[in-house]
């Protein structure tokens, strides 16, 4: 089973919304897109991110990271990129 640590995280400037980019255990990275969800009945004490979306594998962390760019406006505003 391939395992995966986080090796960048971008957060918008709202906290809804994040990307991280990721290497597996195998030796190629991955990103991920991740949505924040407030409590939404008494019974949820704290919000969480959820994964939106995860990208294919990459050779490099780079590589990754440009593709979740041209995926995420948001990541694209931020990175002045817009």
């Amino acid at each position: 089973m391939t395992t995966y640590d986080q090796i960048r995280r971008y957060e918008a400037a709202d906290a809804a919304q994040a990307v991280t980019v990721e290497i597996g255990s195998h030796g190629f990275y991955r990103y991920v897109l991740w949505n924040w969800h407030d409590p939404e009945s008494p019974y949820e004490t704290q919000g969480y991110w959820l994964p939106a979306h995860w990208s294919g594998v990459y050779e490099s962390a780079d590589q990754a990271e440009s593709d979740a760019t041209a995926e995420s406006r948001w990541l694209r505003e931020a990175r002045n990129l817009v």
